[in-house]
């Protein structure tokens, strides 16, 4: 490949400062985001944390369920229930609901009712083998909870839970005043107690957790899963009661601080939080399934959650919703840097192939603009002009061909010049030979005639005599006209543009044939009184109305209507005055509408053939259009348009 063509440096430059960056920019790409999470990746994570948390708390609430379906067939309390004396058998069933908490390590209190609703018993112990307040604990024991739902439910053989919840048993016992909200929340779990032999209905066991439990041990433990990562220390665990909307568990909780400001706790997420299409993508998890959403919270940092529910009220859960989110900006921190690197180097590749074209592209145009003004001076008649040529490529060969060519123009011009001038001389002098022997040959008859009436002393000579002198001065006339329009359509015109009214120009030729106008001819006039004044030339623009008004005239040799007007116009989108010559005469044959303004063409026997070529020139030199329009039978319409003068 020659290295001299416009191809072969193009190719070059291209693969030198724009091919190879961008490969090398792909390149590097390539491996820094395969090292990078993708965003399913991390979408997919995020809802099977959601679910494998979901899962812990269905795990969590199996497990008291099935704490209350074994402890109420314990035989110790279905003896200390029916014992006559109960105040024997409170030790034994206390310490056994002391161990059962210390074991459990869930509950706040384990409460038995009797059948009256009644509470009978309660541990004497937290779960951390601490006595509890006697003071407190008598003022629980005896308390009527009859009218409570789970005693209501224990009562009709139900086993019963209690959602998410402040318990008022709890609340008369503990003293949970700390900053952390999750221990001043409980979930209660409730069954019947029957007699084991009898089958009657004894009481109602209740055992109320601590919602802590939930909090701390599962939810909690999400965000230090999330720390042990690295990079995704925002991540952490939230949850919803089973409305997709109320908030029962998240990391932000401080009791010394306003809702949703810090404490999320009883928090709405449409009404507090302004969340709705994370409640809706929540609601649409149903149980088995997972979603995700991403959302700004608050406005400004993007977050993204992967959400899933628990198990619901047909399968022994409360249908909470799962939510596990992480900064966006943790997420796709890693790939906004790929980004951002991939943006400068594009930007950098960018501006060298914009400078690399602009060099290139300088280079070649100049000789190009070079090659573009001398072609310039050659159409102004500058046959001299020359390209240096300074390259070796196509353009060089161009600037080359062209110096020939201009050389080639140069020393033709001279003899084209001559021979056009030649040719239009020889068809001037033909036509004017042409158009003199017409007259010349009824002069010649009629001097002969003349003679040799005088020469027999015919008594008619006086006749003779000026029958021929009549036709000697028609034709003299006749030269003479030929003879001036020839001299109109040859010399170079010197017009005297000046502001006039259309209307008087047509008044004025108009009246050169009222006088000797034909009985059988009428001629209607339509003049627009309010139009403005066009910058025109009188005599000129005279003469072109005369000779549309005589060629009116002359196609209606039999009479007929001659219409005149005259209105406002247009020329393409400029205002322009408009004056109209319309006649009822023969009309024209295409073949005939298409040579009108062809100089020397006519379909008179006596005319010139120059009188619309005259007019059309006329017209355009004062910046105007003239149209005709004409059908064979039905009459010609000759149109003058001319700017208006508040155009200029």
């Amino acid at each position: 490949m020659r290295l001299q063509t416009i191809f072969s440096k193009f190719a070059l430059v291209l693969l030198a400062v724009g091919i190879l960056p961008l490969v090398m920019i792909a390149v590097f790409a390539y491996f820094q985001a395969k090292s990078r999470m993708t965003e399913e990746v991390v979408t997919y994570f995020l809802e099977k944390s959601a679910a494998d948390t979901a899962d812990k708390i269905d795990l969590t609430l199996l497990e008291r369920d099935k704490d209350i379906r074994s402890w109420v067939n314990l035989r110790e309390v279905s003896r200390a229930l029916t014992s006559p004396e109960r105040s024997l058998e409170r030790r034994e069933t206390e310490l056994l609901l002391d161990d059962l908490v210390r074991i459990k390590e869930v509950y706040d209190l384990l409460v038995v009712a009797d059948a009256a609703g009644r509470i009978a018993f309660t541990n004497t112990r937290d779960r951390n083998g601490r006595s509890l307040d006697p003071d407190r604990l008598s003022r629980v024991r005896g308390r009527d909870v009859s009218g409570e739902h789970w005693f209501q439910e224990a009562r009709a053989s139900h086993f019963a839970k209690e959602d998410w919840h402040r318990s008022s048993l709890v609340e008369s016992v503990y003293d949970y005043d700390g900053k952390d909200l999750c221990f001043r929340y409980n979930v209660g779990f409730a069954g019947p107690i029957f007699d084991l032999e009898t089958g009657e209905f004894l009481g109602a066991w209740y055992n109320v957790m601590n919602w802590s439990y939930i909090q701390i041990s599962i939810l909690d433990q999400v965000a230090k899963y999330f720390e042990q990562l690295g990079p995704y220390r925002s991540g952490y665990a939230y949850l919803w009661k089973s409305d997709a909307n109320t908030v029962i568990g998240h990391k932000l909780r401080d009791a010394t601080l306003p809702l949703a400001q810090g404490n999320n706790y009883e928090s709405r997420v449409v009404e507090d939080h302004h969340l709705p299409g994370l409640h809706d993508a929540a609601a649409s998890a149903r149980f088995g399934g997972t979603a995700s959403w991403r959302y700004e919270y608050p406005p400004g940092r993007e977050k993204i959650s992967g959400l899933a529910v628990t198990l619901d009220s047909n399968h022994e859960g409360f249908g909470w919703f799962v939510g596990v989110g992480i900064d966006g900006e943790e997420i796709f921190g890693r790939v906004n840097e790929l980004r951002n690197v991939l943006v400068i180097a594009t930007t950098l590749a960018a501006l060298a192939i914009i400078f690399a074209a602009y060099a290139l592209s300088h280079r070649i145009t100049e000789p190009l603009r070079r090659l573009s003004g001398a072609t310039s001076e050659v159409a102004r008649g500058n046959l001299g002009a020359r390209v240096q040529v300074q390259t070796q490529d196509e353009i060089g060969a161009l600037a080359t061909s062209f110096n020939r060519m201009a050389e080639d123009l140069e020393g033709n011009r001279e003899k084209l010049i001559r021979a056009q001038k030649d040719v239009a001389w020889r068809e001037m002098a033909a036509q004017v030979a042409h158009e003199i022997k017409n007259p010349l040959t009824p002069m010649k008859l009629a001097t002969q005639h003349l003679l040799q009436t005088y020469k027999d002393g015919s008594p008619q000579f006086a006749d003779v005599m000026t029958r021929s002198t009549s036709t000697i001065i028609e034709q003299i006339d006749s030269l003479q006209k030929i003879a001036t329009e020839f001299g109109d359509f040859a010399r170079l015109p010197k017009r005297d543009l000046k502001p006039i009214d259309v209307n008087e120009v047509l008044r004025d030729s108009l009246a050169l044939y009222a006088a000797d106008a034909a009985p059988n001819l009428r001629v209607v006039t339509e003049l627009d009184a309010s139009l403005p004044r066009v910058r025109a030339d009188w005599d000129a623009l005279r003469r072109v109305f005369i000779n549309l008004v005589n060629n009116a005239l002359q196609a209606m040799p039999n009479g007929g209507t001659l219409h005149v007007t005259s209105r406002l116009g247009k020329i393409a989108d400029v205002a322009a005055v408009e004056a109209r010559v319309i006649d009822t005469g023969a009309g024209m044959s295409p073949e005939v509408f298409a040579r009108i303004f062809q100089p020397y063409f006519s379909t008179k026997s006596r005319g010139t053939g120059l009188g619309l070529a005259i007019c059309k020139r006329a017209i355009d030199e004062m910046n105007g259009e003239i149209v005709v329009q004409s059908e064979a039978g039905k009459g010609t319409e000759v149109i003058v348009r001319l700017p208006s003068i508040s155009n200029h």
